[in-house]
């Protein structure tokens, strides 16, 4: 964003990578397109991390007030769902709090768009929901939608003119959709090249899933273990459970209020405008949902599109947000019978404020906080390691989870050395590129390679072993070093430096026979399968270099060995190569991930680009000395760009021209919205007299 682009591909991950294509990055999120311009990036992503919080409280108090609530309940809600355990835990993915944060608003705007003809409110609803989708979790937007579908059909109940109602939310959802196609459409496109692009085995879908026996942390967060301490099993040894998605700690008072307000017989809102029990429907079947495989209705994580997601815990966050609303609905009831007790509502207020001093004394040592340049600043091992090597770890994974799974996060020491792993994401920080990334979902072709490489690489507690053919198709990749923190044996890797601390040895090998970011290879070798191509690559006869595996007959003569390939010009998404010496017809091989959009020219003329080594792209280039471009153009995400202007514009028209939401008038007022006059003392609007309503 510093330098006015977007990380439409990225070259230093994974081999090349659509990063904006797979929605994480959170790029065009309207809160990160000014913070990370305007700041620097640390500040941003501090700064980023608190307005997610302040987002959440507000929009939770604005919902809570439309529910009908008062200040002083509202309040109440929103400072305990902002602090609470669905949030501050999760402070440490990005993507997830900022895209979670705009779900009590968009449920809060949900109710004004039914309610109300103002198209205003039918824009805002758009705005959110395309922001939602922009921060970069699609999860969150599904969950989001089942719960405005949710609160559609119950308040749909309650409204005169309720086709009007729900058009308007279907039209609100329609121009958000039509904003968001910028995003939407490149993450189709990347869905479509995935390994699951039909989405994940039920046995993947339901793995991360919540058990019983968790509901004991409702009363305490750390009664199963602590991961900061070191003390929550890991999740391969706990049923696919991790701590940070299976906590809604919400505190005890809510909890108490919960069970109160079931025995509360006076209640603040009209009898058949209570909104306790649809509080009760939701928060239930959220509850069914977050179980995943634990659960009676387990088989509904089989069907699209709940398949395309691997946490089903995560409809915790439905959960508390009900358990939340309906505790506030009980305070609300409280507050107002104690209008005349004064007493009775210091009581409350002091409720209110050990509560929030118990949620914030319980999540404020959670987290590591340490200083930014320290992490940031490059680890010893680079010292040594070529500029531009293609980084493959091993064993990191299994040394960072040595300290974590009993140490927690206590003393930091131990991981500022295990950055010396050089394992993924972090290497994009300093300009290091790596084979592999985390991304949660791999590119068809590159999953089929890490497949490949996996039979062939073992990994004890002990030592690791990479087999003739691992080494193989480590050349294959382009892998130029192999940082190691066990033992390793293998052929032809030669150990270049090594670090260590008395706890940790960790090593980084050199691989000499690594092919080349760019080369013209001597010899095309026909596959059309996996099995092919394994077969292939196992032939002593074959040379990672010299030979690439394709996918279509080409018969290529050999060419002359004073053959040569430079790099010209490089930068993440677009090549210039300068080749010299060829007679004959070749095949230019590039160490970059094959994906829709590469575009490649000879010479000033358009040339095909092919799937080349499984996983990389080819070019087939004439005879003579040529100068040879390739771009990466995100066709779809140009198309989206399009799409999503347009739509932008005839939302802010129909915003600015009130008469294009004539046909959706109503004078219905809101059921559930409770005008607080000191004359109607809390009823609804719809049982108060026509001289108030008209006041």
């Amino acid at each position: 964003l510093h330098q006015n682009t977007f990380p439409f591909w990225l070259s230093g991950w994974r081999g090349g990578f659509p990063l904006f294509a797979n929605a994480g990055v959170g790029a065009i999120f309207a809160p990160n397109l000014v913070l990370y311009k305007f700041l620097d990036p640390v500040t941003a992503y501090n700064t980023s991390l608190v307005l997610a919080v302040v987002t959440i409280g507000w929009g939770m108090y604005a919902w809570l007030r439309v529910m009908g609530m008062t200040r002083f309940p509202s309040l109440f809600g929103a400072l305990t769902f902002a602090f609470s355990g669905v949030v501050i835990p999760q402070l440490t993915h990005i993507s997830l709090i900022q895209s979670f944060s705009l779900l009590p608003l968009i449920a809060a705007v949900t109710v004004r768009v039914l309610e109300t003809h103002r198209v205003w409110f039918i824009a805002l609803f758009a705005f959110l929901v395309s922001q939602q989708i922009f921060a970069g979790f699609p999860q969150t937007s599904f969950i989001t939608m089942l719960l405005v579908l949710a609160i559609a059909l119950w308040y749909g109940k309650f409204l005169k003119h309720r086709l009007s109602g729900f058009l308007r939310l279907v039209l609100g959802g329609i121009a958000a959709l039509g904003i968001a196609a910028v995003q939407l459409l490149p993450t189709f496109e990347y869905l479509q090249n995935l390994t699951v692009a039909r989405g994940f085995s039920p046995e993947q879908t339901t793995y991360f899933s919540y058990p019983w026996k968790h509901l004991v942390t409702l009363l305490n967060p750390f009664f199963l273990g602590n991961p900061a301490m070191g003390t929550y099993p890991h999740f391969t040894a706990f049923d696919g459970s991790i701590f940070w998605e299976n906590t809604a700690y919400v505190g005890l008072i809510p909890l108490f209020l919960l069970i109160l307000g079931l025995f509360i017989k006076k209640q603040a809102f009209p009898q058949h405008q209570n909104p306790t029990r649809f509080l009760w429907i939701i928060m239930g079947s959220s509850f069914f949902l977050m179980l995943g495989k634990y659960s009676p209705i387990y088989l509904i994580h089989s069907f699209w599109p709940f398949t395309l997601f691997r946490v089903p815990s995560r409809f915790i966050w439905v959960f508390a947000f009900c358990l939340v609303t309906a505790g506030s609905a009980a305070m609300h009831t409280l507050w107002h019978s104690a209008a005349t007790r004064r007493g009775l509502r210091v009581i409350l207020v002091i409720l209110v404020i050990f509560n929030t001093f118990q949620l914030l004394s319980t999540w404020f040592p959670y987290h590591a906080a340490d200083s930014a340049k320290q992490w940031l600043s490059p680890p010893p091992i680079l010292n040594n390691i070529p500029k531009g090597n293609r980084i493959f770890s091993i064993g990191a994974e299994a040394s960072h989870n040595k300290i974590f799974l009993s140490e927690g996060w206590q003393t930091m020491k131990p991981y500022e050395m295990l950055k010396n792993t050089l394992t993924p994401d972090k290497t994009l920080l300093w300009g290091v590129p790596h084979s592999n990334d985390y991304t949660g979902r791999s590119l068809a072709r590159t999953g089929i390679f890490d497949m490949l490489l996996d039979r062939e690489i073992s990994v004890t507690d002990t030592a690791a072993t990479i087999s003739a053919q691992g080494k193989k198709l480590l050349d294959l990749l382009g892998v130029g070093t192999v940082v190691s923190t066990l033992p390793l044996t293998q052929s032809g890797l030669v150990p270049k430096t090594t670090v260590s601390d008395g706890q940790f040895s960790i090593t980084a090998y050199q691989n000499p026979d690594a092919v080349a970011p760019a080369y013209l290879a001597t010899s095309a070798v026909f596959a059309t399968t996996v099995e092919e191509a394994v077969a292939n690559i196992r032939r002593l006869e074959f040379v990672p270099g010299r030979d690439a595996l394709i996918e279509q007959n080409l018969d290529l003569p050999k060419p002359s060995e004073s053959a040569a390939v430079t790099i010209t010009k490089k930068q993440d998404g677009w090549f210039r190569l300068s080749l010299t010496g060829i007679n004959v017809p070749g095949l230019l091989v590039i160490s970059e991930t094959y994906y829709p959009g590469w575009q490649a020219s000879v010479d000033g003329r358009n040339t095909p680009v092919l799937p080349v080594n499984i996983r990389y792209i080819g070019v087939v280039v004439p005879p003579g000395s040529q100068q040879v471009t390739l771009r990466f153009t995100p066709s779809r995400f140009l198309l989206g760009l399009v799409v999503s202007l347009v739509s932008l514009f005839l939302t802010v028209l129909a915003t600015a021209f009130p008469l294009f939401s004539s046909p959706f008038r109503t004078r219905q007022g809101a059921p559930w919205r409770v005008r607080h006059h000191p004359h109607n003392h809390g009823r609804s609007p719809l049982h108060i007299t026509k001289a108030s309503r008209r006041e």
